[in-house]
Protein backbone atom coordinates (compact mmCIF):
# COMPACT_ATOMS: atom_id res chain seq x y z
CA UNK A 1 0.00 0.00 0.00
CA UNK A 2 1.23 3.08 -0.74
CA UNK A 3 2.40 5.71 1.88
CA UNK A 4 -0.10 8.21 0.40
CA UNK A 5 -3.14 8.46 -2.02
CA UNK A 6 -5.05 10.91 -3.72
CA UNK A 7 -2.74 13.30 -1.10
CA UNK A 8 -4.11 11.62 1.75
CA UNK A 9 -1.83 9.87 4.48
CA UNK A 10 -2.46 6.06 4.34
CA UNK A 11 -0.85 3.63 7.35
CA UNK A 12 1.56 1.75 6.13
CA UNK A 13 -0.50 -1.66 6.19
CA UNK A 14 -1.02 -3.93 3.07
CA UNK A 15 -4.82 -3.73 1.92
CA UNK A 16 -6.63 -6.78 2.96
CA UNK A 17 -8.38 -9.67 0.29
CA UNK A 18 -11.70 -8.30 1.21
CA UNK A 19 -13.70 -5.23 0.13
CA UNK A 20 -16.46 -3.29 -0.66
CA UNK A 21 -17.00 -0.28 -3.25
CA UNK A 22 -17.24 1.29 -6.22
CA UNK A 23 -16.32 -0.13 -9.56
CA UNK A 24 -16.26 2.38 -12.43
CA UNK A 25 -16.22 2.02 -16.31
CA UNK A 26 -16.22 4.22 -18.82
CA UNK A 27 -19.95 5.52 -18.09
CA UNK A 28 -20.67 7.90 -15.44
CA UNK A 29 -22.34 4.63 -14.05
CA UNK A 30 -20.79 2.70 -11.21
CA UNK A 31 -21.59 -0.64 -9.96
CA UNK A 32 -21.36 -1.52 -6.45
CA UNK A 33 -19.54 -4.70 -5.57
CA UNK A 34 -17.52 -6.55 -2.86
CA UNK A 35 -15.05 -9.38 -3.08
CA UNK A 36 -11.37 -9.94 -3.08
CA UNK A 37 -8.62 -7.26 -4.31
CA UNK A 38 -4.78 -7.16 -3.32
CA UNK A 39 -4.14 -4.00 -2.46
CA UNK A 40 -5.64 -0.10 -1.87
CA UNK A 41 -6.52 0.56 -5.78
CA UNK A 42 -6.08 -2.47 -8.20
CA UNK A 43 -7.22 -2.66 -12.03
CA UNK A 44 -10.21 -4.99 -11.95
CA UNK A 45 -10.85 -7.16 -15.01
CA UNK A 46 -13.55 -9.14 -15.99
CA UNK A 47 -12.18 -12.05 -14.51
CA UNK A 48 -11.88 -10.31 -11.26
CA UNK A 49 -13.47 -12.57 -8.46
CA UNK A 50 -16.07 -9.19 -7.16
CA UNK A 51 -20.02 -9.44 -7.18
CA UNK A 52 -23.02 -6.88 -7.33
CA UNK A 53 -23.56 -5.72 -3.33
CA UNK A 54 -27.26 -5.86 -2.71
CA UNK A 55 -28.39 -2.77 -1.75
CA UNK A 56 -29.88 -3.63 1.35
CA UNK A 57 -26.32 -4.92 2.65
CA UNK A 58 -24.14 -2.06 3.66
CA UNK A 59 -20.13 -1.54 2.20
CA UNK A 60 -18.68 -2.47 5.93
CA UNK A 61 -21.14 -5.35 6.04
CA UNK A 62 -20.40 -6.90 2.47
CA UNK A 63 -16.83 -6.28 3.07
CA UNK A 64 -16.40 -8.73 5.92
CA UNK A 65 -17.79 -11.65 3.84
CA UNK A 66 -15.83 -12.85 0.81
CA UNK A 67 -13.13 -14.65 2.54
CA UNK A 68 -15.06 -16.47 5.53
CA UNK A 69 -17.84 -17.31 3.23
CA UNK A 70 -15.64 -18.65 0.43
CA UNK A 71 -13.48 -20.41 3.54
CA UNK A 72 -16.81 -22.18 4.94
CA UNK A 73 -17.99 -23.09 1.41
CA UNK A 74 -15.03 -24.86 0.93
CA UNK A 75 -14.01 -26.53 3.84
CA UNK A 76 -17.68 -27.84 4.42
CA UNK A 77 -18.11 -29.00 0.73
CA UNK A 78 -17.19 -32.02 -0.86
CA UNK A 79 -13.19 -30.31 -1.54
CA UNK A 80 -12.89 -30.34 2.60
CA UNK A 81 -15.27 -31.79 5.29
CA UNK A 82 -18.13 -33.14 3.50
CA UNK A 83 -20.22 -32.18 6.46
CA UNK A 84 -23.42 -33.96 5.92
CA UNK A 85 -26.99 -33.85 7.76
CA UNK A 86 -27.28 -35.22 11.45
CA UNK A 87 -23.23 -34.90 11.54
CA UNK A 88 -21.41 -33.22 14.83
CA UNK A 89 -19.33 -30.52 13.87
CA UNK A 90 -16.74 -29.11 16.18
CA UNK A 91 -15.77 -25.46 15.61
CA UNK A 92 -12.98 -24.16 17.94
CA UNK A 93 -12.75 -20.27 17.61
CA UNK A 94 -16.52 -20.32 17.14
CA UNK A 95 -17.50 -16.37 18.09
CA UNK A 96 -14.73 -15.54 15.34
CA UNK A 97 -16.32 -14.79 11.53
CA UNK A 98 -15.21 -17.84 9.94
CA UNK A 99 -16.50 -19.18 12.85
CA UNK A 100 -19.99 -18.08 13.40
CA UNK A 101 -20.03 -18.36 9.09
CA UNK A 102 -19.63 -22.11 9.93
CA UNK A 103 -21.97 -22.33 12.17
CA UNK A 104 -24.58 -20.78 9.84
CA UNK A 105 -23.65 -23.04 6.79
CA UNK A 106 -23.71 -26.17 9.75
CA UNK A 107 -27.56 -25.70 9.95
CA UNK A 108 -28.41 -25.28 6.78
CA UNK A 109 -27.07 -28.73 6.07
CA UNK A 110 -28.48 -29.78 8.90
CA UNK A 111 -26.01 -30.74 10.72
CA UNK A 112 -25.49 -30.00 14.61
CA UNK A 113 -22.63 -27.77 15.91
CA UNK A 114 -20.25 -27.26 19.24
CA UNK A 115 -17.97 -24.72 19.71
CA UNK A 116 -14.80 -23.08 21.79
CA UNK A 117 -14.55 -19.48 22.85
CA UNK A 118 -11.76 -18.02 24.62
CA UNK A 119 -13.98 -15.81 26.66
CA UNK A 120 -17.22 -15.69 28.67
CA UNK A 121 -18.64 -13.10 26.73
CA UNK A 122 -17.98 -14.79 23.23
CA UNK A 123 -19.25 -18.39 24.74
CA UNK A 124 -22.41 -15.90 25.11
CA UNK A 125 -22.73 -14.76 22.44
CA UNK A 126 -22.43 -18.16 20.52
CA UNK A 127 -24.97 -19.73 23.12
CA UNK A 128 -26.94 -16.73 22.51
CA UNK A 129 -27.61 -18.31 18.67
CA UNK A 130 -28.07 -21.39 19.62
CA UNK A 131 -24.75 -23.59 20.40
CA UNK A 132 -25.73 -25.81 23.58
CA UNK A 133 -21.76 -26.74 24.15
CA UNK A 134 -19.14 -24.02 24.37
CA UNK A 135 -16.14 -25.34 25.49
CA UNK A 136 -12.94 -22.89 26.70
CA UNK A 137 -10.21 -22.33 23.70
CA UNK A 138 -7.62 -20.66 26.21
CA UNK A 139 -6.45 -23.90 27.82
CA UNK A 140 -7.33 -27.77 25.81
CA UNK A 141 -7.64 -29.50 29.51
CA UNK A 142 -10.28 -26.95 30.35
CA UNK A 143 -11.65 -28.04 26.78
CA UNK A 144 -11.66 -31.31 27.09
CA UNK A 145 -13.20 -31.68 30.39
CA UNK A 146 -15.83 -29.41 29.78
CA UNK A 147 -16.42 -31.18 26.51
CA UNK A 148 -16.68 -34.78 28.39
CA UNK A 149 -18.72 -33.55 31.28
CA UNK A 150 -21.01 -32.39 28.71
CA UNK A 151 -24.84 -34.50 28.80
CA UNK A 152 -24.80 -35.41 24.77
CA UNK A 153 -28.65 -36.08 25.11
CA UNK A 154 -31.07 -35.22 21.97
CA UNK A 155 -31.34 -33.22 19.96
CA UNK A 156 -27.27 -33.86 19.63
CA UNK A 157 -27.66 -36.62 17.14
CA UNK A 158 -24.20 -38.24 17.80
CA UNK A 159 -22.52 -38.60 20.75
CA UNK A 160 -19.34 -37.94 19.08
CA UNK A 161 -17.45 -35.38 16.77
CA UNK A 162 -17.30 -36.45 12.90
CA UNK A 163 -15.82 -33.50 11.81
CA UNK A 164 -13.69 -30.56 13.37
CA UNK A 165 -12.72 -27.32 11.68
CA UNK A 166 -9.70 -25.98 13.42
CA UNK A 167 -7.56 -22.95 13.70
CA UNK A 168 -6.15 -23.92 17.40
CA UNK A 169 -2.69 -24.89 17.76
CA UNK A 170 -1.72 -24.10 21.30
CA UNK A 171 -2.12 -25.84 24.26
CA UNK A 172 -1.93 -29.33 22.28
CA UNK A 173 -5.75 -28.69 20.82
CA UNK A 174 -5.01 -30.79 17.84
CA UNK A 175 -3.68 -33.73 19.75
CA UNK A 176 -6.98 -33.16 22.05
CA UNK A 177 -9.46 -32.61 19.31
CA UNK A 178 -8.11 -36.34 17.64
CA UNK A 179 -9.42 -37.81 21.40
CA UNK A 180 -13.11 -36.64 20.39
CA UNK A 181 -13.07 -37.69 16.78
CA UNK A 182 -15.42 -41.24 15.77
CA UNK A 183 -13.67 -43.55 14.12
CA UNK A 184 -12.70 -42.06 10.61
CA UNK A 185 -13.43 -38.66 11.51
CA UNK A 186 -12.06 -35.61 9.61
CA UNK A 187 -10.68 -32.59 10.71
CA UNK A 188 -9.82 -29.50 8.48
CA UNK A 189 -6.66 -26.97 9.68
CA UNK A 190 -7.58 -23.28 9.04
CA UNK A 191 -3.94 -22.44 10.48
CA UNK A 192 -0.51 -22.05 9.34
CA UNK A 193 1.20 -21.46 12.19
CA UNK A 194 2.20 -24.21 13.51
CA UNK A 195 0.40 -26.34 11.47
CA UNK A 196 0.33 -30.25 12.43
CA UNK A 197 1.25 -32.05 8.96
CA UNK A 198 -0.81 -35.13 7.63
CA UNK A 199 2.17 -37.65 9.18
CA UNK A 200 2.27 -36.25 12.63
CA UNK A 201 -1.88 -36.29 12.49
CA UNK A 202 -1.19 -40.26 10.79
CA UNK A 203 1.02 -41.08 13.83
CA UNK A 204 -1.46 -40.51 16.65
CA UNK A 205 -4.65 -41.40 14.19
CA UNK A 206 -4.36 -43.00 11.21
CA UNK A 207 -8.10 -43.35 10.58
CA UNK A 208 -8.94 -39.61 10.79
CA UNK A 209 -9.00 -37.94 7.46
CA UNK A 210 -6.82 -34.55 7.87
CA UNK A 211 -6.43 -32.26 5.41
CA UNK A 212 -5.47 -28.51 5.87
CA UNK A 213 -6.99 -25.54 3.84
CA UNK A 214 -5.19 -23.48 1.36
CA UNK A 215 -7.53 -20.93 0.27
CA UNK A 216 -4.69 -18.15 -1.20
CA UNK A 217 -4.11 -20.88 -3.69
CA UNK A 218 -7.64 -21.62 -4.88
CA UNK A 219 -7.77 -17.55 -5.22
CA UNK A 220 -4.82 -17.31 -7.17
CA UNK A 221 -5.53 -20.87 -9.78
CA UNK A 222 -9.42 -20.54 -10.22
CA UNK A 223 -10.49 -17.00 -9.21
CA UNK A 224 -13.67 -17.38 -12.22
CA UNK A 225 -14.59 -20.65 -9.74
CA UNK A 226 -14.95 -18.32 -7.08
CA UNK A 227 -17.79 -16.10 -8.56
CA UNK A 228 -20.75 -18.52 -7.84
CA UNK A 229 -20.29 -18.88 -4.36
CA UNK A 230 -19.57 -14.62 -3.97
CA UNK A 231 -22.75 -14.48 -6.25
CA UNK A 232 -24.22 -17.02 -3.58
CA UNK A 233 -23.23 -15.37 -0.56
CA UNK A 234 -24.89 -12.34 -2.25
CA UNK A 235 -28.05 -13.89 -2.68
CA UNK A 236 -28.19 -14.67 1.37
CA UNK A 237 -26.89 -11.40 2.55
CA UNK A 238 -29.68 -9.68 0.57
CA UNK A 239 -32.20 -11.83 2.05
CA UNK A 240 -30.85 -10.79 5.80
CA UNK A 241 -28.52 -14.34 5.92
CA UNK A 242 -25.04 -14.93 6.87
CA UNK A 243 -24.13 -11.15 7.66
CA UNK A 244 -21.79 -10.69 10.67
CA UNK A 245 -21.04 -8.69 14.03
CA UNK A 246 -18.73 -6.32 13.03
CA UNK A 247 -16.31 -3.64 14.70
CA UNK A 248 -15.43 -0.58 12.42
CA UNK A 249 -12.48 1.26 12.65
CA UNK A 250 -11.34 4.13 10.28
CA UNK A 251 -7.70 3.57 8.44
CA UNK A 252 -6.63 6.63 11.05
CA UNK A 253 -6.90 3.72 14.24
CA UNK A 254 -5.70 0.64 12.15
CA UNK A 255 -3.41 0.67 14.89
CA UNK A 256 -6.39 0.31 17.81
CA UNK A 257 -7.60 -2.58 15.56
CA UNK A 258 -4.86 -4.45 15.20
CA UNK A 259 -4.11 -4.37 18.77
CA UNK A 260 -7.89 -5.46 19.45
CA UNK A 261 -7.68 -8.11 16.42
CA UNK A 262 -4.23 -9.78 18.07
CA UNK A 263 -5.94 -9.47 21.71
CA UNK A 264 -8.57 -11.35 19.87
CA UNK A 265 -11.16 -9.41 21.60
CA UNK A 266 -13.74 -8.76 18.66
CA UNK A 267 -16.68 -11.17 18.17
CA UNK A 268 -17.58 -11.32 14.05
CA UNK A 269 -14.49 -9.46 11.66
CA UNK A 270 -13.06 -6.48 12.30
CA UNK A 271 -13.78 -4.00 9.38
CA UNK A 272 -11.31 -0.89 8.45
CA UNK A 273 -13.45 2.38 5.98
CA UNK A 274 -12.44 4.91 4.10
CA UNK A 275 -13.32 8.58 4.98
CA UNK A 276 -16.10 9.61 2.42
CA UNK A 277 -13.73 12.30 1.53
CA UNK A 278 -11.05 10.21 0.58
CA UNK A 279 -13.19 8.29 -1.59
CA UNK A 280 -14.35 11.13 -3.47
CA UNK A 281 -10.20 12.18 -4.08
CA UNK A 282 -9.40 8.97 -5.44
CA UNK A 283 -11.87 8.58 -7.91
CA UNK A 284 -11.12 11.80 -9.50
CA UNK A 285 -7.41 11.04 -9.67
CA UNK A 286 -7.66 7.15 -10.51
CA UNK A 287 -8.84 7.33 -14.44
CA UNK A 288 -8.91 3.70 -14.97
CA UNK A 289 -10.62 2.11 -17.78
CA UNK A 290 -12.31 -0.46 -14.98
CA UNK A 291 -11.36 0.68 -11.54
CA UNK A 292 -12.89 0.12 -8.02
CA UNK A 293 -13.32 3.45 -5.87
CA UNK A 294 -12.98 2.22 -2.22
CA UNK A 295 -16.25 4.05 0.18
CA UNK A 296 -14.00 1.58 1.85
CA UNK A 297 -14.03 -1.47 3.37
CA UNK A 298 -11.36 -3.95 3.75
CA UNK A 299 -10.26 -6.43 6.41
CA UNK A 300 -6.60 -6.98 6.81
CA UNK A 301 -5.40 -9.97 5.52
CA UNK A 302 -4.88 -12.54 8.08
CA UNK A 303 -8.15 -11.57 9.93
CA UNK A 304 -10.29 -14.88 9.27
CA UNK A 305 -11.48 -14.79 12.77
Amino acid sequence: MPSRVAGYAVPQLRGGSDFAGLRCGSSASAESVFGLGASLAERLTTGSPVALRPRSVAAPAAAALPTVSLTVAVGLGPGGLRLVCGELLLVHAASGGVGLAALAAARRLGAQVLGTASSAAKAQALRLRGLRLVAPSRHGRSFLLDFFDFDFAAPVVAPAVAAVLNSLTHDDFVPRSLTVLVPGGRILELGKLKAWSAAEVAAMRRDVQYAALLLDRRTSEAPCTLLTELRATADRASQGQGLLPLTLFSFNEVVDALKMFQQARHIGKIVLTMAPSCSAAMEKEFSLDMRYLMERASTPASSRQ
